[in-house]
C-alpha cells in the first residue's frame, strides 16, 4: 500500500530528468543567443552613399494630408524631376544658420543619404546628412 504525500524512485527519477532536461535547453538557448548578439554585433555598419542634391530647401509636406495643419517645419529639400521628391535633412541648423538659408532658397547640399525611416511621418525619400550646403541666390 502506497503511503500518501511520499514520492517513488520512479517519480523522483522523472522530474530529475525534466529538470536535467530543462537546464540543459536553457544553457543551449543561452549559448545561442550570445553568438547571434557576438555575430551582429562584429557586421560592418550599412554604408550611407554620399551625393550632391539642387533643390529647394521647403517644410515637408506630412504624408496624410487629411490631417489639420500645424506650424510645425521639418526642413527637408524638394528635389524636382519627373515629380517632386522630399529628402529630410539633418545638420539644418549648423548649416543652415551658418549659410543664411530659409525655406525657399535654391541650394545644392552634399551629404550621405539614409534610407528612409519606418513609419516616416512625413514625405521623404530618404535623410541627407548634411556635410556642405551651397546657396544659389
Amino acid at each position: 500500500m502506497k503511503q500518501r504525500g511520499r514520492t517513488s524512485k520512479k517519480q523522483k527519477s522523472v522530474l530529475v530528468g525534466v529538470l536535467v532536461l530543462a537546464l540543459v535547453t536553457l544553457a543551449g538557448l543561452a549559448v545561442v543567443a550570445m553568438v547571434a548578439t557576438k555575430q551582429s554585433k562584429s557586421l560592418p555598419p550599412a554604408q550611407a552613399s554620399v551625393l550632391n542634391l539642387r533643390g529647394e530647401i521647403v517644410c515637408i509636406p506630412k504624408k496624410n494630408i487629411e490631417q489639420p495643419k500645424t506650424d510645425e517645419c521639418v526642413f527637408g529639400l524638394k528635389v524636382t524631376r519627373d515629380a517632386d521628391v522630399y529628402y529630410r535633412l539633418t545638420n539644418v541648423s549648423r548649416s543652415v544658420a551658418r549659410d543664411a538659408v530659409s525655406t525657399g532658397a535654391n541650394v545644392l547640399v552634399t551629404g550621405a543619404l539614409e534610407p528612409p525611416v519606418r513609419n516616416e511621418p512625413y514625405l521623404s525619400a530618404g535623410t541627407v546628412e548634411i556635410s556642405s550646403i551651397r546657396v544659389f541666390r
